[in-house]
């Protein structure tokens, strides 16, 4: 079920929206905390942060609406991680995928702009263009 910024009850289980906020954001900073430990250990394995990543992925995908800010700056993490482990492929369909849902959702391109969500956007693809050439 997603979760969008209008307050009141959830239409499907009646649950109030700060309840499900808190309930969402308090499980996706467990996972943050818990990716910036591993990150952090040398004993860590790819294996494990990518568990991570993709269930923080998975999760803010499935709980937040393209126009929560939670959902925007998960992917890109996201985004990142696949770029610097050389998942290029699928950090590009990523990336395209949260392109075009969140210019889906918002229509009005004044509110786009005045985030830099563009440069961000076109920061990410640079990166993963540059990993490309280092990898040619």
């Amino acid at each position: 079920m997603e979760i969008t910024p209008i307050p009141g009850d959830c239409s499907k289980c009646h649950a109030e929206y700060e309840v499900l906020l808190e309930q969402y954001t308090t499980f996706t900073s467990y996972i943050v905390k818990e990716i910036n430990a591993k990150e952090s250990d040398p004993k860590a394995s790819q294996r494990e942060l990518a568990i991570l990543y993709g269930t923080y992925n998975s999760y803010i995908t499935m709980h937040f609406s393209e126009e929560n800010p939670l959902r925007f700056a998960g992917v890109l993490s996201f985004v990142e991680f696949l770029t610097s482990n050389g998942f290029l492929n699928h950090a590009s369909d990523v990336i395209i995928a949260l392109h075009r849902s969140f210019y889906c959702y918002y229509v009005d391109y004044d509110k786009i702009y005045s985030k830099d969500i563009d440069v961000t956007f076109f920061n990410k693809v640079r990166q993963i263009m540059e990993r490309y050439l280092d990898n040619l």
